[in-house]
């Protein structure tokens, strides 16, 4: 059949000008009430202007400033005196922010896929070579690794000159003092021309330091240029993916996790060919000082080489498996927040909790076994400069025969130390390359998903008159990465200013023709496809982000109050604006979590009509309205305001049919047939269209016009739209629900080291740990003081012997590292894994008013990049940290051991060191907790964006969202800027503190030469260098430690903070006297009743009172918004009693176990109802309690077990191939995550299915069948009075048709109970309620007949 265009247009239009006339009245009254309605100043968050002198403009920073790292200086001294907060960061260069580098690096990776795509064209898969990402960032950015480079290339020039030339020079001065010109202080000898030495090795340190620090800077803006630049990628990619955003695990791990390795891969990741290089420099420096032995000690670092590679590619292999674990635990508690609802309803906390505790179990022996061998690699490094100088010297003396001297020895000895800082740093380069490269593989995999190519998506065209605004035909659709067809429609045309209706049954591919048809979600194979005009959407799940009511409506255009207020009218949102505490300002939670789903979906529409677009998609919107609701959003919105505009609405809602200009019926995903309701009533698929209708169908103009002379616009004014004064944000309630995210001040707190040490053990093993570090340090440090010996021939021992004793030293070296190594990374994790346990319980026993009021995002920040901190970077940091004082502190016990006057230069250094690490702890603590929360908002958009992109792209405010996203990437980079470049300025100043060490003891050396052995003196000499680089990286290191304990902390607060149900009122077991449900009876009283969600906000119940007898059967009926919901979710003790009790059985359910309350004596049927990613099975049996029998029974009983059918596309016929218990395949079908693959009438049908296997004595049902067809619902109804014989059960009902036969009738409003009693003797009052709504009910019901 076709549309029909001949329908009486003026009959059409007369009733169009009764509806606008009527909505012009009410627009009147509407702006006659209206007191004042704020005017948001902007929807797009500004920077924000601040005069604050310390802020610095780097663009206008002179070299200078960059080179010495002055321009830090004003922040600091500004964030000393005061907490800074993420207002008082300073701002990037337009270089450096994410607009401009993602930009660089898009254009390159847009360019290598194209070649990619041409390669695969000419020569197939096989030849063609995948774009890498990492070879694109050097060549994007190798203006940043050339100038580090250019800084590590002069670093290791100035310190081979400094050790070669100056070391060896002063030590062969201080060993042949006969020979030098000398001078007498008193009875000490000073040969004089030393202390040119000392000041050439002062400078050579100074400008060493000066480079190094500079390397640093380069690498670091590398890092952030790389990490902006590819989550700014990865968010654009994600807006352009159609139907395939599930993988919420992998893109939140991705952003939060992997992009931070890439980024200290481009820090470090130089030292991958640095190091080497160094390595070999060294060599060829030790080969003029020592000869050819120091090619011995070379070969035994090549031979290190092959062994690191081995451990590195290992370590790396295990890091892929834990990091696709930590996906799959992240995506798993991504789901269960969005279901933390469902599952306290259904009380299934333990069942998630023991998967959620199964996937960390196997998290965690792959980060035990990662941490082991880690830890041998770094004690083999740690170990490498000592085995190669015991290699070296007993080459060289036992081999070669030469005598070892002190100049000669601790030369080679220095050379070797200085290899110890890359080579220390070489195994975190080695792991962050590794990490890296699982990254980049993980991003690479998702950038290379295949898009839509513009002929495969419907073509947008610019309105024009004439041609239809919506034509598809002979469309053949697939769905993304799947090359079966899925939708086939032969010819579908919306002409301009059109309703079309499209209807049918549960799974027959109603929101497929819509989301995959209209909006391009699903691939075109075939055909003709064309939209003309700007599109808007709603979808059958509405989407609502985290901000106020206004910001939501007015997300596409400027805020107009004008236009504002009359789509709140068209909307029916006035009454509820009134009841929100702060009207339109209020603030909404994540996913609308805080309001209704009515009114989520009339917020929808109101943004829909906002956007003034040409085409609008309306996928089953009336579906979550009562009646009354919906004959209002009918009258004044789509055949209101929308009357000339074209509209395609997906409805089960029949009684509108008649009005529509065309009538699609989709069946088996496809067309089966269209045309105008009066043509389809009339031809041979009017039994079809029957079959979901109630009762014999009249001529469609007698009820056309029996409809206009029954239903006068005053009788829908007096029922329906009652607009009243709209609360203005000057209202004493702000409407905030969000909480700011607190940020803790001050030094991290005791108690967070103390629970951090309590999970790993207690202080006991803390303690004996930090031992092994002093006897692992310890060790290379007495190896030091045996060589002076070696050198000085202490006791005439042979070389032999002295060597022996050397290589023991290395070996208990290698032992105890490595022992240390492996017992720390063991307390470290399990103490982690304690952590995770205690925050993982804070959940799922929190209130739901937490939920609500705290973003997703914030949550999962804590479950992934805090969490990934605690697991990985506090073990590392802490063990490098202790490690590297401790050396430190061996070095300058061992310099004023051997020259006592060196304590002299340790007091005012040491006061020094003390006010420097002071700004250190301050500085990096503050810019870490601001680093650490400006992370939770950049998180929760990307969450909000994966569940809205298809609403995001049919408003086409791609752009909108891009810019927000960079906006908020750079927020996060200028926090983390702030802590790296902190730590550079705290570096630079902190080798004032060595260079002083050094210098020091080069000049007591000379001073005190004449009683100094040579050994002593090189050993005093080579103890002060080794402070240089890891005194300061150790003291920065210190202080990054305890900001990482800042996640620590941040998860401390979350435990403690995170407000828990109450189980009972009970003080004593014997006042929690426990029910079991098949005893129950199912008798409930409201005895005074009242609650709300927090002491601030108004009661969503108010004094309610009532009973209802066991195994009865009670509607609740009332306006979108009236307390029906919340009645239920007062029962579950979701929301807890202000004031009066429920009883159940007589007993106060306040003193009844919240787990048998919710598990053995009640069940929901939720409005929305939640899937989870995993089988049929899984979603309605998580405890494994049920046989595959009472399975199938269930699904059964709910129409969802078919028989085989030919088109397995559906989604219905995926799940059930066969009849009966023949086969358990069918359970077996993988649901994805959030029951994205399947309709959301299906969903509802499994919500069904689980009350039924619980079988429960007390039922909820919360508007259960809004979202399936009419003939389903009836056979639900059926199923539920043949099921549920003897139950009691409260449904909630807009279709108040199926709730003629109840025992009872409840009707709500504002919280209150306005009318009760049964059906009839409600209807027998003429001025009720219940008889005034079930008037407006009858008349649409005689409409559609």
């Amino acid at each position: 059949a076709t549309p029909s265009n001949n329908a009486n247009d003026t009959s059409k239009t007369e009733n169009r000008k009764l509806l606008v006339d009527k909505a012009n009245e009410d627009m009147v009254s509407f702006h006659e009430n209206e007191v004042a309605v704020s005017v948001s100043s902007s929807l797009k968050t500004e920077a924000v202007e601040t005069n604050k002198e310390w802020l610095y403009d780097l663009r206008n920073a002179k070299a200078h400033d960059f080179l010495l790292f002055l321009w830090p200086t004003r922040f600091i001294k500004f964030a000393l005196h005061q907490d800074a907060h993420t207002e008082d960061l300073w701002y990037l260069t337009k270089v450096n922010t994410s607009s401009v580098t993602s930009e660089q690096l898009g254009v390159a990776w847009k360019l290598a896929c194209e070649k990619y795509q041409e390669e695969k064209r000419l020569g197939g898969r096989r030849n063609a070579t995948p774009p890498k990402l990492w070879k694109l960032i050097l060549r994007v950015f190798w203006k940043n690794v050339a100038i580090a480079s250019l800084f590590k290339c002069f670093w290791l020039i100035i310190i081979l000159v400094t050790n070669l030339v100056f070391l060896v020079g002063l030590l062969d001065l201080l060993s042949d003092l006969e020979n030098q010109k000398i001078v007498t202080w008193g009875n000490l000898e000073v040969p004089y021309e030393g202390f040119i030495y000392v000041c050439l090795f002062c400078l050579g340190e100074i400008i060493r330091s000066f480079s190094i620090h500079n390397f640093w800077q380069f690498t670091i803006w590398l890092g952030f240029d790389c990490r902006s630049s590819l989550i700014a990628m990865m968010y654009e990619k994600l807006l352009k993916l159609r139907g395939n955003t599930s993988e919420v695990g992998l893109i939140l791990n991705v952003v939060q996790n992997d992009v931070e390795r890439i980024r200290d891969a481009c820090i470090y990741g130089i030292f991958l060919v640095s190091t080497p290089i160094s390595l070999l420099a060294i060599v060829l420096c030790g080969y003029s000082i020592i000869g050819p032995s120091i090619f011995i000690g070379f070969l035994v670092l090549l031979l290190s080489v092959p062994v690191q590679a081995v451990l590195a590619k290992k370590i790396g292999k295990l890091r892929r498996k834990a990091i696709k674990v930590t996906d799959e635990r992240v995506s798993l508690m991504n789901e269960i927040l969005k279901a933390i609802q469902l599952i306290k309803l259904y009380a299934w906390e333990g069942s998630f909790a023991d998967k959620v505790q199964s996937i960390r179990q196997r998290e965690v022996k792959q980060l035990r076994h990662t941490a082991y061998l880690k830890s041998l690699n770094a004690a083999f490094s740690q170990v490498l400069p000592l085995v190669t100088c015991a290699v070296t010297f007993g080459f060289y003396t036992l081999v070669f025969d030469e005598t070892l001297e002190a100049g000669p020895a601790f030369a080679v000895l220095s050379l070797f130390a200085i290899a110890r800082f890359p080579l220390s740093v070489l195994p975190l380069a080695v792991r962050f390359a590794s990490e890296s490269l699982v990254a980049f593989g993980r991003i690479e995999k998702f950038l290379l998903i295949e898009e839509f190519s513009e002929a495969e998506t419907p073509a947008r065209l610019p309105l024009e008159k004439g041609k239809p605004t919506l034509l598809l035909h002979d469309c053949h659709l697939k769905r993304q990465g799947c090359d079966e067809t899925a939708l086939v429609i032969d010819d579908l045309r919306c002409e301009i200013g059109t309703l079309t209706c499209v209807t049918g049954r549960v799974g027959s591919g109603k929101t497929s023709l819509l989301v995959g048809g209209v909006l391009g979600n699903m691939r075109k194979s075939k055909g003709v496809a064309e939209v003309r005009g700007k599109i808007a959407y709603v979808s059958q799940k509405p989407w609502v982000f985290n901000g106020t009511v206004r910001e939501n409506i007015c997300l596409v255009s400027a805020y107009d109050p004008e236009k504002f207020n009359k789509v709140v009218v068209e909307c029916a949102l006035v009454e509820d604006l009134n009841t929100f505490p702060a009207g339109a300002d209020t603030e909404l939670g994540e996913r609308g979590i805080n309001i209704s789903g009515g009114q989520k979906t009339r917020i929808a529409l109101a943004r829909a009509l906002y956007a003034d677009a040409d085409l609008y998609v309306l996928d089953d919107v009336l579906s979550a309205f009562d009646s009354n609701v919906s004959e209002h959003v009918w009258n004044h919105c789509i055949r209101g305001s929308l009357f000339h505009k074209t509209v395609i609405l997906a409805t089960h809602t029949l009684k509108f049919l008649p009005e529509a200009d065309n009538v699609v019926v989709m069946e088996n995903c496809g067309i089966l047939a269209q045309g105008s309701f009066a043509e389809l009533m009339s031809s041979s698929f009017a039994s079809h269209v029957r079959s979901s209708v109630y009762g014999e169908k009249k001529d469609n103009q007698k009820v056309l016009a029996s409809f206009i002379s029954t239903a006068p616009s005053t009788q829908v004014k007096n029922i329906i739209a009652k607009p009243t004064l709209v609360k203005s944000s000057s209202s004493p309630s702000t409407g905030k629900l969000v909480v700011k995210e607190e940020q803790e001040e001050g030094s991290v707190n005791l108690e967070t080291f103390r629970m951090y040490f309590n999970g790993a053990g207690g202080w006991p093993v803390a303690l004996l740990v930090f031992l092994l570090f002093w006897l692992s340090s310890g060790t290379i440090s007495v190896s030091e003081v045996w060589l002076a010996f070696w050198t000085d021939g202490w006791n005439n021992k042979s070389d032999e012997f002295f060597f022996t004793i050397y290589c023991i030293f290395a070996v208990l070296g290698l032992v105890l590292f490595s022992i240390r190594g492996s017992i720390f990374a063991r307390m470290a994790l399990k103490s982690a894994v304690k952590i995770h346990g205690m925050s993982f319980e804070a959940v799922m026993k929190a209130s739901m008013f937490f939920i609500y009021v705290t973003p997703l995002g914030r949550i999962i920040n804590r479950f992934s990049s805090d969490i990934d901190k605690v697991d990985v970077l506090l073990v590392d940091v802490a063990e490098l940290t202790t490690t590297l004082l401790v050396r430190c502190i061996l070095s300058i016990i061992i310099i004023a051991a051997i020259v006592p006057w060196f304590l002299v230069l340790v007091v005012p250094l040491g006061l020094f060191y003390y006010k420097m690490l002071g700004y250190c702890r301050i500085m990096l603590r503050q810019t870490k907790r601001i680093e650490s929360i400006t992370r939770s908002p950049m998180i929760g958009q990307i969450q909000s964006t994966i569940h809205g992109t298809t609403t995001i792209r049919a408003f086409g405010i791609i752009n909108k969202y891009k810019d927000d996203n960079k906006e908020r990437i750079d927020l996060t980079t200028r926090s983390q800027i702030a802590f790296y470049f902190m730590n550079r300025w705290i570096g630079f100043r902190l080798d004032l503190i060595t260079n002083s060490i050094i210098t020091a003891s080069a000049f007591l050396c000379v001073t005190f030469a004449s009683r100094l052995t040579p050994g002593l003196a090189g050993l005093v000499l080579v103890s002060a260098i080794q402070t240089t680089g890891i005194f300061q990286f150790g003291t920065r290191q210190a202080a990054e430690l305890e900001a990482l304990f800042t996640s620590v902390e941040r998860l401390r607060h979350f435990i403690s903070s995170t407000p828990s149900e109450k189980q009972c009122t009970g003080n004593t077991q014997e006042q929690q006297t426990p029910m079991i449900g098949r005893n129950c009876q199912g008798a409930i009283e409201f005895q005074g009743y009242s609650a709300r969600y927090r002491d601030e906000l108004p009661f969503v119940l108010s004094n309610v009172s009532f009973k209802i007898e066991g195994g009865s059967k009670t509607a609740l009926v009332g306006r979108t918004g009236s307390g029906k919901s919340s009645t239920l979710l007062c029962l579950f003790r979701i929301i807890e009693a202000a004031s009066g009790k429920i009883l159940i059985d007589g007993q106060d359910i306040a003193s009844i176990p919240l787990t048998e309350l919710r598990s053995g004596i009640l069940s929901m049927v939720p409005q929305s109802a939640i899937l989870f990613s995993g089988s049929i099975r899984y979603n309605l049996d998580p405890f494994n309690q049920y046989s595959d029998d009472e399975i199938w029974n269930a699904l059964g009983r709910v129409h969802m077990r078919g028989e085989s059918q030919v088109n397995s596309n559906s989604d219905v016929s995926k799940f059930f191939v066969k009849v009966g218990n023949s086969s358990s395949a069918g359970l077996d079908f993988v649901i994805s995550e959030g029951g994205q693959n399947v309709s959301k009438g299906q969903r509802q049908l499994l919500g069904f299915a689980r009350a039924l296997l619980k079988d429960s004595r007390i039922i909820t049902i919360d508007e259960g069948t809004s979202s399936v067809d009419e003939v389903s619902d009836k056979l639900i109804q059926e199923t539920l009075k043949e099921a549920f014989p003897n139950r009691t059960m409260l449904i909630i009902a807009h279709r108040l048709n199926t709730v003629r036969d109840v025992d009872k009738v409840l009707v709500l409003g504002a919280g209150s109970l306005i009318e009760e009693g049964s059906p009839d003797e409600l209807l027998a009052r003429e001025d009720g309620v219940f008889a005034e709504m079930w008037k407006a009910q009858a008349l649409q019901d005689d409409y559609s007949t």
